[in-house]
């Protein structure tokens, strides 16, 4: 069953490039399922992604205190929106690919809007696909296998001894 809050969008405007000539409403829409796996993916190689990056104090920190495996999705969310700043300064690339995968634009066009409008489009890419529920599903699922792992591994041991051949025979 899929986690559901009510009131979430399926759409949601941003303002961008506001004050300019070049300013325009970007309408975040709900990913279809090829692209919200692309947007998994990019989210999941934040960390790797930033240990890369052993230059930097601040993103070390963050990491110090960064377990994907163990954080809410709100943690997570929240953890990110916070770092946003730091995170655009060392590492510009990664947020603008997580932006034009969650968005649609294209990355030259990213490269020109505030941090105030990143952090609003990032706000909204995870409200309209509902990334908090996703990723609490996926913790769900995660806990489900490793409890099934450690028995799984006690019956196959099982098997194997009954299958294997005895010394004498």
């Amino acid at each position: 069953m899929v986690s559901k809050i009510k009131g979430l969008p399926a759409v949601k405007d941003v303002s961008i490039l506001t004050g300019t000539e070049e300013e325009q409403i970007v309408v975040v829409k709900k990913l279809p399922l090829g692209r919200a796996v692309e947007l998994s993916h990019v989210i999941e190689s934040v960390p790797a992604r930033l240990r890369e990056i052993t230059d930097n104090s601040k993103v070390q920190e963050f990491l110090g205190g960064f377990d994907p495996d163990k954080m809410e999705a709100a943690e997570f969310g929240i953890a990110l929106v916070e770092f946003l700043p730091t995170l655009i300064n060392v590492a510009l690339d990664l947020v603008i690919e997580l932006l034009a995968v969650g968005t649609g634009l294209k990355e030259d066009l990213l490269e020109q809007i505030g941090l105030d409008e990143a952090a609003e489009l990032l706000v909204a890419i995870f409200e309209v696909n509902n990334i908090q529920a996703i990723w609490g599903n996926f913790q769900k699922l995660r806990a489900i296998f490793r409890q099934a792992k450690p028995e799984q591994t006690e019956e196959s041991k099982l098997k194997k001894k009954e299958n294997k051949p005895g010394k004498n025979g």
